[in-house]
């Protein structure tokens, strides 16, 4: 191969590239700072504690694929695709957005890591709120509203407990590999049983 020739691109690196990147942008202009860690982990540490981490959350999603009322097996394959890609790129996401920009620009405003890790869990969670929710803010049904939120509110809380895990997570390893994937590894089990595609 010539030493010129470009490197032919694959069709998944643009996601990745832009997921890897996207967080360089806001380091650069200054708009966050990295946070400081009492003490690095080393390869194999790391690699045990996300290995912990992603293991956990696989039981956790297994245990919510079986328990849940609407699975009644694998889906086909080519929804099961989608399904996991689906799921792979909104954890990403979403761990890029509030764990690296939100929990670390908070982290910085506040100094401390309680106050940070507890303000970007409530949004994380807040920010799960169902349509259902809404729906009755925008019509002013009061009472219809009350008994969403009495329905909504385990899952709210159950919301922020993982944002509350996936920013320690965040701040002991800081890489963002290890809490996408267990982020992706908590919503798999249900988003199968549920339907992705339903």
């Amino acid at each position: 191969m010539h030493q010129d020739a470009p490197i032919p691109p694959r069709p998944w690196s643009p996601i990745f590239w832009q997921a890897r990147w996207f967080p360089q942008f806001f380091l650069k202009c200054k708009l966050i700072t990295w946070p400081s860690r009492l003490r690095y982990l080393g390869p194999l540490r790391l690699f045990l504690f996300g290995g912990l981490a992603i293991c956990l959350a696989a039981a956790w999603s297994y245990a919510a694929y079986t328990l849940s009322p609407e699975a009644s097996g694998l889906p086909p394959a080519h929804e099961l695709i989608v399904t996991v890609g689906a799921v792979i790129i909104g954890a990403t996401f979403e761990e890029i957005l509030f764990r690296v920009l939100l929990l670390t620009a908070l982290l910085d405003r506040t100094g401390s890591r309680f106050q940070a890790v507890f303000l970007s869990s409530v949004v994380f969670g807040l920010m799960h709120v169902p349509g259902a929710l809404t729906d009755p803010i925008m019509h002013g049904d009061w009472a219809f509203l009350q008994q969403v939120a009495f329905e909504y509110a385990p899952v709210f809380l159950m919301q922020t407990v993982f944002g509350l895990l996936l920013g320690v997570l965040w701040l002991r390893t800081g890489s963002i590999t290890v809490i996408a994937a267990t982020h992706a590894m908590l919503n798999l089990g249900s988003d199968i049983a549920n339907g992705l595609l339903a």
